[in-house]
């Protein structure tokens, strides 16, 4: 920025050098052609106007008080007959310059501060006023030293948006900011962006070696476990860090791109910070891979539902089951549904499976004999658009199926736009489809959402089920569970389950159906 400044400062004192180069031209030119009567005299108005428009009212006044002199009282009226110009005659168009200039001069003003206005607009990031992606976008450019970019990612992020709405989460976003700025502030190879979110990009410049990398990377760290309390309401940070360090000839773009490819990377596999490596680009690109891949497996049928039956616990007999996607072809299984799935919520492809798992479900529905089963599928937050429901309810509609027997699952990510949701969970209920909370336990879920939502079923989380057996305080737990979902006339799955001791747990602790592989290994239809 600092070049770029030093740049425009040169081109405008060589412009303004110019113009007066040019205005003695243009009076010598007068001179020569016959004096201030000539034609030519009107060639002052072009490097008044020039140096206006480019160097504002000031320098554009004072341009024009010098052209002003130069065609005043030293300029002939005629060159041939000497004669002298009156005072009255050259003043008024001094001053005719004067005002011209800063007419134009004010304009030029005016749009300067606009556009500097607007580009400080676009550049800098209105919650924290630091500098944004788009400033580093505008002076990308290739570096000619070492440099280490840092991308840094505060977690839970959402769930805070969610939970405590956006002016909250816009105060802990600025309570943040100001204690990196601080932290940093005493770097001065140092440059904060924020890029997005709870997501910020370090800039460190090795040009002077000022400071260690490690130090600053120290200093950094020592953010985590540290608490910011907004409105009495202590919020604890955990920051994740993706580093990269470019040489001299890689462009600050880039090396911000690969910061943030590790920093994704970091995030997926639970890790504090990640350096960048080519091996990350190659299983970020593998991904992208397999989202493309997945469009020409749905178009060619390779994507495939399971069912996984659910049991009345009471009776042993079959409540219904889930479908569960599976990616198979030439008879074998491509991906792990738990390696794609995510990938595929990234997209709006995520859309299109959800559609084709209706259609499944449906088809299901038709089939079954048994007019009291029910089949449930999972939605995705993406999901909740009028697209998809309002394909679901028009699959419904055209079935003629009983729409009490299809059920919803959604989990606990549909809090992080909870208040879109909603509606459309109220709308689709009030059509007959079941809604569960899938994985409930984990996390963040709790009962004071629940009590927001139009919740049917609880599908306690298997990882919590497994625990049955060994783990009093899980036991406390999901008995808290069951006593909720009775006062509240809901209804509860154990997944996970997996063995007779545990079946007999969940049996002695009230919960109404189970589900897992001590009943049923998932069967593809």
């Amino acid at each position: 920025m600092l070049n770029n400044i030093q740049g425009t400062n040169k081109t405008n004192k060589i412009s303004i050098i110019l113009s007066y180069f040019i205005s003695l031209l243009v009076a010598i030119f007068v001179f020569l052609t016959g004096g201030t009567p000539s034609a030519f005299a009107n060639l002052m108005y072009i490097p008044i106007a020039t140096t206006s428009s480019i160097n504002g009212r000031i320098h554009g006044a004072i341009h024009a008080a010098f052209s002003g002199l130069l065609l005043g009282p030293f300029m002939p009226t005629n060159n041939g007959l000497i004669l002298e110009q009156s005072t009255l005659n050259w003043a008024i168009r001094l001053a005719i310059y004067i005002i011209i200039s800063i007419i134009i001069g004010s304009f030029a003003d005016f749009n300067r501060r606009s556009r500097t206005y607007i580009t400080n607009l676009l550049t800098h990031d209105s919650v924290t006023e630091l500098k944004n992606i788009e400033a580093i976008r505008r002076k990308d450019e290739i570096t000619n030293t070492e440099k280490t970019i840092i991308a840094l990612s505060v977690g839970e992020y959402e769930e805070i948006l969610g939970f405590f709405g956006y002016d909250f989460a816009k105060e802990v976003v600025v309570n943040f900011s100001v204690l990196l700025k601080n932290i940093l502030n005493k770097y001065k190879n140092v440059e904060l962006f924020r890029y997005d979110g709870m997501e910020f990009i370090i800039v460190l410049d090795h040009e002077n070696n000022m400071y260690n990398k490690e130090e600053i990377i120290e200093s950094i760290s020592s953010i985590n476990r540290s608490t910011i309390r907004i409105d009495d309401i202590p919020i604890y940070i955990e920051v994740t860090m993706g580093m990269t360090t470019i040489e001299g000839g890689v462009g600050l773009l880039e090396g911000v791109r690969q910061s943030i490819v590790a920093l994704r990377y970091a995030v997926e596999q639970g890790n504090k910070s990640e350096v960048f490596n080519t091996e990350l680009d190659t299983h970020f690109k593998n991904l992208i891979t397999m989202a493309s891949e997945f469009k020409i497996a749905l178009s060619k049928g390779q994507i495939k539902a399971a069912y996984q039956n659910i049991y009345n616990i009471k009776t042993g007999e079959i409540h219904g089951s889930e479908l569960l996607t599976r990616w198979i072809s030439k008879g074998k299984e491509i991906y792990n549904p738990s390696e794609f799935i995510s990938v595929i919520e990234k997209t709006e492809l995520i859309n299109e499976l959800s559609k084709h798992m209706i259609d499944i479900a449906i088809e299901k529905l038709k089939k079954e004999r048994n007019n009291d089963l029910i089949v449930s599928i999972n939605f995705s937050p993406k999901d909740f658009k009028d697209e998809v429901i309002s394909y679901l309810l028009e699959k419904i509609e055209e079935s003629r199926v009983n729409p009490r027997r299809l059920l919803i699952e959604i989990t606990e990510d549909i809090f992080v736009n909870k208040q879109e949701v909603l509606g459309y969970l109220y709308k689709i209920r009030s059509q007959g489809v079941k809604i569960a909370i899938d994985d409930f336990g984990t996390g963040y879920s709790s009962y004071q959402y629940l009590t927001d939502l139009p919740i049917d079923v609880i599908k306690i989380d298997g990882s919590i089920i497994k625990k049955l057996e060994h783990n009093i305080v899980t036991r406390s737990l999901v008995k808290s569970i069951v006593e909720f979902s009775k006062a509240n006339k809901i209804e509860m799955i154990a997944e996970g389950v997996e063995n007779e001791e545990v079946l007999n747990i969940c049996k002695d602790l009230g919960i109404d159906y189970t589900q897992g592989y001590y009943y049923h290994m998932p069967t593809l239809i």
